[in-house]
C-alpha cells in the first residue's frame, strides 16, 4: 500500500544519514584537522566521543516521542495513518547500535595511540547505557537479554579500564566516582517492566560498596572514587523499580539506603544530601508494594525536612503527593479512602494558599475517586461524583487540564 511503501522509504535511510547530527559535525571538522597536516589528540577524540552520547540521548528523545505520537494516535481514530512501532523503533536501535560501534571504533583507536584515558572510558560506559530496549510484555525474555547485554557491555569497558589501570599503573586511567556512577546508572536506568530488576539492583548495590570499600581503605588517596547523591540515589532507583514485582523487601531496600545517606549528609558529608527524587523512588517502591503508611512517612519526613530547611530541593510537590495517594488508593479500605481524601484537601489547600508545585492534576483525582471506589464507605460514589463535580467547575474556570476524561468518568460509574 501506499502507506506502507512511505514507511520503508522513511526506515530506508543510510549509515552516514543515521549517524547525523552532532557526530558527523565533529567528525568532519576532524577531517578538516587532518587535511591541514594537525593531529588530533586525547582532547579531539574525548570530545567526538562526547557527541557521540549527545547524538545518543538525541535518538532516545526522539523513540520516547514517537512512542507517545503513537499512542495518542491509538486514543484517536481520526489521526491520520503513521509509521508502525516496530519500524520506527528498529530504525532509533540501528541508530544507536551504529554509534555504539563508531564510538568503540574510536576508543580502540585511543588505545592503539595510548592516550585514552578516564574520560573516554566513562564516556563509552555512559554511551553503553544509554541504548534503548523494547518494552513489550510479549517478548520479556528478549527485552530481558537485550538489556542484560548493553550493561554487559558497559561492565566490560569498565573492567577493560581496570585491567589497563592496574597493568599499567598509569594514573590517567583510573576508574573515578563518575566511572562508578555511569556503570551503576546502567543498571538502574532499565525499565522496570523488564525482568531481572531485583538481581541489577543488587548489582548496583555490590559497585556502590566497592565505592565506599575503597575510599575507606585510603579516604586521601581514594577521593577521586568517594561515593556522592548520585551513586547512592542510582541504587535507590534500582531497588524501587524492582519494587514493581512485588519484592517487599525491594522497598525496604530502597529505604536503607535513603536512611543511610540520611545520616551520612547530617554526619557532614555534603555531596551525598538526598533531594526530592532520591524521596520520590522511595515513596514510589512502597507504593507498588502495598505499603501507603511506608509511603505517607516518606512523604511527612520531606515535609518535615522542609519545613526546617526551607531547603526546595526537599520541597514535596504533586508527584509526591499524587504517588502518596495512590499507594492508599491500591490499598483499598475505608482508612486507605479516608487519608487520600485528606492528602487531596491538603494539596488544594495549599494550591490556593499559593504553593503552585502541588497543584492537584487528573491522576491526583483519578487516585482519589479509585479509593473511594475501593472503601466499601456508604456515601462513596456521592463523593466521588462531588470530586468530578469540582473538576469540571476548574476546568471551566480555565485550567483545561483538570478536565475528567473518558477514564475518570468510568471510575465513577
Amino acid at each position: 500500500s501506499k502507506d506502507k511503501e512511505g514507511t520503508l522509504e522513511e526506515d530506508a535511510t543510510t549509515n552516514e544519514e543515521l549517524i547525523g547530527g552532532a557526530t558527523s559535525n565533529a567528525e568532519r571538522l576532524i577531517q578538516r584537522m587532518m587535511q591541514k597536516g594537525l593531529t588530533p589528540n586525547d582532547i579531539t577524540y574525548n570530545t567526538l566521543l562526547r557527541c557521540i552520547s549527545k547524538d545518543m540521548d538525541l535518538v532516545g528523545r526522539e523513540n520516547l516521542n514517537n512512542q507517545s505520537k503513537r499512542r495518542d494516535n491509538r486514543s484517536n481514530p481520526k489521526t491520520e495513518s503513521k509509521p508502525s512501532a516496530s519500524v520506527s523503533t528498529r530504525t532509533a536501535q540501528t541508530h544507536q547500535n551504529l554509534l555504539v560501534q563508531k564510538a568503540e571504533s574510536i576508543l580502540s583507536k585511543m588505545e592503539d595511540l595510548q592516550i585514552a584515558n578516564t574520560i573516554s572510558y566513562n564516556t563509552m560506559i555512559s554511551i553503553l547505557s544509554k541504548q534503548q530496549h523494547p518494552t513489550s510484555h510479549n517478548s520479556n525474555n528478549n527485552n530481558k537479554n537485550q538489556a542484560e547485554e548493553s550493561v554487559r557491555q558497559a561492565e566490560a569497558c569498565f573492567h577493560r579500564m581496570l585491567s589497563l589501570s592496574t597493568a599499567t599503573s598509569d594514573e590517567r586511567i583510573q576508574p573515578d566516582t563518575c566511572s562508578f556512577n555511569s556503570l551503576i546508572g546502567a543498571y538502574a536506568k532499565i525499565g522496570a517492566s523488564i525482568p531481572g530488576a531485583k538481581e541489577r539492583a543488587i548489582r548496583a548495590e555490590d559497585l556502590l560498596r566497592q565505592m565506599e570499600n575503597l575510599y575507606r581503605e585510603n579516604p586521601e588517596g581514594n577521593k577521586s572514587v568517594k561515593p556522592d547523591v548520585v551513586s547512592y540515589s542510582s541504587v535507590v532507583s534500582a531497588y524501587a523499580k524492582a519494587s514493581m514485582w512485588g519484592e517487599e523487601g525491594c522497598a525496604l531496600k530502597a529505604l536503607e539506603i535513603l536512611k543511610m545517606m540520611e545520616e551520612l549528609y547530617e554526619g557532614g558529608e555534603e555531596g551525598v544530601k538526598p533531594n526530592k527524587r532520591t524521596y520520590t523512588a522511595v515513596i514510589n517502591a512502597f507504593a507498588r508494594t502495598g505499603q501507603p503508611e511506608n509511603a505517607e512517612m516518606i512523604l511527612s519526613n520531606m515535609k518535615r525536612r522542609y519545613e526546617l530547611s526551607r531547603d526546595v530541593s526537599l520541597k514535596p510537590d504533586t508527584i509526591c503527593f499524587t504517588s502518596t495517594i495512590d499507594a492508599y488508593a491500591k490499598k483499598g479500605g475505608e482508612e486507605a479512602a479516608e487519608r487520600a481524601e485528606n492528602l487531596l484537601h491538603e494539596m488544594e489547600n495549599l494550591y490556593n494558599m499559593g504553593d503552585k508545585d502541588v497543584k492537584p492534576n487528573t491522576r491526583t483525582y483519578s487516585a482519589v475517586i479509585t479509593a473511594m471506589g475501593k472503601s466499601g464507605l456508604p456515601r462513596a460514589a456521592e463523593k466521588a461524583e462531588q470530586i468530578l463535580d469540582e473538576m469540571e467547575y476548574i476546568s471551566s474556570c480555565g485550567s483545561k487540564d483538570l478536565a475528567p476524561n473518558t477514564i475518570l468518568y468510568n471510575a465513577v460509574i
